[in-house]
């Protein structure tokens, strides 16, 4: 649970807009972070991308320590409702923004999401 905690902690601080680094260091410096905690033992991919650009895509230790199978840009985990809390928040920092709101349908702003059955 610590690493999941660091990990948010890790995404939360990338994205402050006050900071003055530029959009470029900031992937080199967070694999550059990643690498040190594999080293001591951290698995896990990241992915940094800014306006549809992708600027790092990377794996971090091993996605199968018994098969000796690291990590990279396109594992696949089984994650299942871990995947709620980051939905939260950003909806929360959207809303925050005036870039979407609490009273309106997701379903107009986002076609591929379902839709709900019921009133």
């Amino acid at each position: 649970m610590s690493g999941l905690v660091f990990a948010v902690l890790l995404l939360l601080g990338l994205q402050a807009p006050e900071r003055a680094v530029s959009t470029r260091a900031q992937p080199a410096a967070f694999e550059e972070l990643l690498s040190r905690h594999a080293a001591e033992g951290f698995s896990g991919s990241a992915l940094v991308a800014t306006r549809g650009e992708i600027l790092l895509a990377a794996g971090f230790g091993f996605a199968d320590f018994d098969a000796n199978r690291a990590n990279d840009g396109d594992t696949l985990y089984e994650i299942a409702s871990i995947t709620k809390p980051f939905t939260a928040t950003a909806v929360v920092k959207l809303a925050a923004q005036g870039s979407s709101s609490w009273t309106i349908p997701s379903r107009p702003t986002c076609p591929a999401c379902p839709k709900v059955r019921g009133p």
